[in-house]
This record gives C-alpha cells, structure tokens and sequence, in this order.
C-alpha cells in the first residue's frame, strides 16, 4: 500500500506502525522512501518523537520551497530589471552616436563653409595683389 501512496504523491511522507519485524520487509519500506518504521506495541514517547520530527521535516520542505519560489521570483525581476536597463543602456549609446554623427555633420558642414569664405577671401586678396603687382609692373616698365 505504501508503494501506492508513493507512486500517487512521490512526495508524501509515511510512517508505518506494524508488529512485522522482518527484514525483507523492512528494507521494502526502505526502498519505497518511508519516513519511519514503527514496532508495536508502540512506546507514546517514540511515537510523539517520530510524529514530531516528520512534522519538523514537512515544515522545512514546506518553508524551502517557499523560499526557493522566492528566490525564483527575484532571480525573474532582476533578470527583467537588468534586461530593462540593458535596453536603456543600449538607448542612450544609440541617442549619443547619433548626437556625434549629427555634431561631425554640423562641424564638418561649418569647416567647409569656413574653407569656402576664406578661399574667397584668399582668392579677393590674390587679385588684388596681382592688380597692384601688375600696377607697380607697368609703372616700372613706363619709367623706363
């Protein structure tokens, strides 16, 4: 019967009381996974010690498991924070190369604009250097 019980709930704890002593027996129950053996006529002490301990082992399997779910459930919302903030994180850096690519733009259009206004002002000066060159060249050549 007990090898039942076991096969219905793996986890279901069994003391068994029996006037049986045999070993083959005994080592069955064993098998099976029982919690405790006890031999009529049965002693209340033994009986109370042997309640109270299965009792002390289903709270503690109880109050594990709790714990486990526990743990289990932190273990998801950390998972989800520390995905939250992956994602945040990978974000920001997209925002940041996006503001870099913009700013090299923006510099790269000015410094381009600013070569365009000096080689007009270098070109406005060369010819009106060569003006003033050809100027002094033809005074020079009148003089002679």
């Amino acid at each position: 019967m007990s090898s039942e019980v076991k096969k219905l709930n793996d986890e279901q704890s069994i003391v068994i009381i029996s006037a049986h002593n045999e070993v083959k027996y005994l080592m069955d129950l064993i098998d099976i996974g029982i919690e405790a053996f006890l031999i009529k006529p049965i002693q209340t002490e033994n009986l109370v010690n042997t309640l109270s301990r299965v009792s002390r082992h289903l709270n503690d399997t109880y109050l594990l498991k709790e714990y486990q779910k526990k743990m289990e459930d932190s273990y998801y919302e950390m998972m989800q924070q520390k995905e939250a903030a992956e994602k945040a994180l990978k974000e920001k850096i997209e925002c940041q190369n996006q503001s870099l690519a913009l700013s090299h733009a923006v510099k790269t259009m000015v410094e381009e604009k600013l070569l365009k206004q000096y080689q007009k002002r270098w070109n406005f000066y060369l010819k009106s250097l060569s003006l003033s060159l050809l100027q002094i060249l033809l005074k020079a050549i009148l003089w002679t």
